[in-house]
């Protein structure tokens, strides 16, 4: 990335400015603090602004000091952002069900699975995995259709929630399927059940993604 987008304060009108900064921008620099239980390949470290001079060009928009979030200029992109990062939530869950059914059977820990029961894990995975896919595309076509940026991001925080919920729920049903095979390294179903709890943490997450669904509702914001 050569290029990163920051957010900061005008300390003289209270907005907040939506700043684009060039990577080899005098000042600029990265400690490499990235550690974490997913979403390892990012490599999010920390940036490091120094005295960084910018000119006024480089500030793409400005949002109202007392609620920026439900400015129509935030809301228009926030909500493809949670549309976009949702889906690669759903895709793990697909990459997470289409591994236990080819796993299934092959753990040492599975010859003794009753067949009966196994159906049963078998059926509630299936379940899972439509609420997550079927959700996600009725969800992204609504989005679509909705002239008004703000009703629109409301739906993509409601539906970010049901999609990350869904995605988890679906790993979850793999991971028990498989057994104890998905918890060893080797194991693609060990990485994707680190993979998709990151799913809750990107922003705005629970309890605050909840908090703004009810005061939309409140508004009475509806899509």
């Amino acid at each position: 990335m050569d290029l990163v987008r920051v957010n900061a304060r005008d300390v003289k009108t209270g907005e907040i400015i939506v700043v684009a900064i060039a990577m080899n921008a005098p000042g600029v620099s990265v400690i490499d603090t990235w550690d974490t239980l997913s979403m390892r390949a990012t490599a999010s470290n920390d940036l490091v602004l120094d005295d960084v001079r910018l000119p006024a060009s480089s500030i793409g928009v400005r949002l109202s000091p007392d609620a920026p979030a439900w400015d129509p200029a935030f809301a228009a992109v926030i909500k493809w952002f949670l549309a976009g990062i949702t889906s690669v939530y759903v895709e793990i869950a697909d990459h997470a069900r289409d591994a236990a059914l080819e796993t299934m059977g092959g753990g040492a820990n599975s010859s003794h699975l009753d067949e009966a029961l196994t159906d049963v894990l078998l059926g509630e995975l299936e379940v899972a995995h439509l609420t997550a896919s079927a959700t996600l595309q009725h969800s992204i076509n609504k989005i679509q259709a909705i002239a008004d940026a703000i009703v629109a991001m409301k739906l993509a925080i409601t539906m970010k929630e049901v999609w990350t919920n869904a995605a988890i729920d679906v790993v979850d049903r793999a991971v028990n399927i498989v057994g104890g095979k998905a918890f060893h390294r080797r194991s693609i179903l060990e990485r994707l059940a680190r993979d998709v709890r990151a799913a809750r943490h990107h922003p705005p997450s629970a309890p605050v993604a909840q908090q703004m669904i009810g005061i939309a509702t409140r508004d009475g914001i509806h899509a």
